[in-house]
């Protein structure tokens, strides 16, 4: 079973933890290859058949985690954006007060 997690973290800090995030998908990935590089049709196929099956779930789960990032890292592109524009328009609204 898997769970959804929610945490609080400065925003200056999601580069850095999205990156973390994807360190740690490179892992898992890396485990993949070497399991699936070992399997062989020679052996056991039901052990084939149940190691098959265990290395889709783990992909599926990388694909979550991966989504996790996207998710994360559209939220952290349009908080810059939004940010961005506000500092724009104040500016603009301070300069025709100003006139």
């Amino acid at each position: 079973m898997n769970a959804k997690m929610t945490i609080t973290i400065p925003v200056d800090d999601i580069p850095q933890e999205v990156s973390r995030l994807l360190e740690n998908i490179s892992e898992k990935l890396k485990i993949i290859v070497d399991r699936t590089s070992n399997l062989t049709y020679n052996q056991d196929h039901g052990l084939v058949v149940s190691e098959i099956d265990d290395i889709r779930k783990q992909l599926s789960l990388i694909d979550m985690n991966y989504e996790d990032c996207y998710s994360v890292l559209l939220g952290f592109i349009k908080y810059q954006t939004d940010s961005r524009i506000n500092k724009l328009e104040n500016k603009n609204t301070q300069e025709t007060a100003n006139e």
